[in-house]
């Protein structure tokens, strides 16, 4: 059985089987099951391992040019489609030798409104897209789902504790497509309500839960100074298909999206998930993950000498401002437990990094 390295990060989370409770993905097969996050206070990196159920279900029989798709079949969970409130997207979910598997696809909801029967109207302007649509995309399946965003996970609990939100007392860093990380904080209104505020350009300014969206294997970095636990919940549905998430050079905030232990080297972070391995640090893939042990972010690059066609993650070690230079090889796999996040620093973009659901 493979161990982790011994340490306990900052939050802690636990998933639950439900069961059919009769939630939408329920009515595709899926049993819902709970996630429950515990942001405790200090720093912590947070991804979500479940989906959202899907409102609709069905089969893509043509590409309408320039940005609207065509489903042949397509079977509702209940819920009024399309919402009218939240953001969705089209997930590619089959057949499992579809080239547009695991893609996702930004759904424009006015406009899908306004299309004609079966028709699914997408937003190109939009950064979340993982490709481009093409005609190729007919014959794939695929289901329509909410985005999960920071206030559909955390404001109802938020929204009970009011008086700590000072400014600063919680933050939370979102990945940018094509840029660093960025500041998003809840705080109390004078008028006595929840708002979401982010530094722009020197100014505070709201932001739209559109904004605050938090994409499938995508994580979100948080800094509490609360003085307690903060305690939230989800429901939702396991993936069971790879997910595409493209990666920035750079800084990305990643976490697995799937609701089991991610083991550094075997269910991800190899060269088939195209991790670029070097002699020198500098020129390595790196990921950091907070360890409550040590007190401090955890950092690893990816050595791998010139010539060899694996690599190995080793520790990265500055001491006192020296240069960064390798540790040892650590005695016991380094193993991120389900809704657990990373920084990933990548030395040029990857378009096409994937997850993969984990090896048995």
């Amino acid at each position: 059985m493979m161990k982790s390295i011994p340490r306990q990060s900052l939050f802690s989370c636990a998933l639950s089987l439900l069961g059919m409770l009769g939630t939408p993905g329920s009515l595709f097969g899926q049993a819902a099951t709970a996630y429950l996050p515990v942001v405790e206070p200090g720093r912590s990196l947070i991804g979500v391992p479940l989906d959202y159920p899907p409102l609709l279900s069905g089969n893509i029989s043509r590409f309408l040019p320039p940005s609207s798709l065509q489903l042949a079949e397509s079977d509702s969970s209940g819920e009024s489609w399309p919402l009218s409130s939240h953001h969705c997207y089209l997930e590619i979910v089959g057949p499992f030798n579809h080239p547009w598997l695991g893609h996702r696809l930004e759904v424009d909801e006015v406009a899908t409104r306004k299309a004609g029967a079966g028709v699914v109207a997408l937003d190109l302007t939009s950064t979340l897209n993982t490709a481009w649509p093409r005609p190729d995309l007919a014959g794939a399946s695929v289901v329509i789902r909410p985005h999960l965003t920071l206030q559909g996970l955390f404001e109802k609990n938020l929204s009970y504790r009011l008086a700590e939100l000072r400014a600063e007392a919680l933050k939370f860093w979102l990945s940018a497509a094509g840029g660093p990380p960025w500041l998003v904080e809840p705080r109390s209104s004078p008028q006595g309500g929840l708002v979401w505020a982010a530094l722009f350009k020197g100014r505070i300014r709201p932001v739209q839960e559109g904004e605050t969206i938090l994409p499938p294997g995508k994580s979100v970095q948080v800094e509490s100074r609360l003085l307690t636990t903060l305690r939230t919940s989800l429901t939702g549905v396991p993936k069971t298909h790879p997910c595409r998430s493209p990666l920035s050079a750079g800084p990305n905030l990643l976490a697995y999206p799937y609701p089991a232990p991610m083991r550094l080297g075997f269910d991800w972070g190899n060269p088939s998930s195209g991790v670029i391995g070097s002699s020198e640090v500098r020129n390595s893939d790196q990921i950091s993950f907070w360890s409550q042990d040590a007190r401090r972010f955890l950092t690893y690059g990816y050595f791998q000498p010139s010539g060899s066609p694996q690599g190995i993650w080793r520790e990265i070690r500055s001491l006192g401002g020296s240069v960064p230079s390798w540790g040892a090889q650590p005695p016991q796999p380094v193993i991120l437990e389900p809704g657990e996040g990373w920084i990933y620093r990548k030395i040029s973009a990857d378009p096409n990094h994937t997850f993969n659901p984990p090896k048995p």
